[in-house]
């Protein structure tokens, strides 16, 4: 396993905790391309990848901010530029928070995707 390519970098694992202590939410940040360049635009491609919240804790806003600090992650740690997310919740609530952060809904056959409007 050791030698296997990473899927996901563990510093790129945000979770959220109820004050309960358990697991309120979760988001992944991944870049792909990263020790390649994508030959598409010369960087690599940044996704903000499935920010999630449970239902009971939704109230809470927790998404938001799970979002902004993986999307914070990428941009540090990959570089500035356009980015992804990828989402499996078309829900209003959910598709308002995610254009309200900048991002553009793309429908794909299997998941909702957004595309980062801004590119700096």
């Amino acid at each position: 396993m050791r030698d296997s390519p990473k899927f996901y970098n563990p510093d790129a694992i945000f979770i959220v905790f109820a004050p309960d202590g358990d697991v309120a939410g979760v988001c992944y940040g991944r870049a792909f391309g990263h020790e390649q360049n994508d030959p598409s635009n010369g960087r690599p491609k940044k996704v903000v990848d499935s920010p999630a919240v449970v239902p009971e804790l939704r109230h809470l806003g927790l998404q938001r901010p799970l979002t902004l600090t993986t999307m914070r992650w990428l941009r540090q740690n990959v570089g500035a530029g356009p980015m992804e997310l990828w989402s499996y919740g078309d829900q209003e609530e959910t598709v308002a928070i995610y254009t309200k952060l900048g991002f553009v809904l793309t429908p794909n056959r299997h998941l909702i995707e957004y595309k980062f409007a801004l590119s700096g």
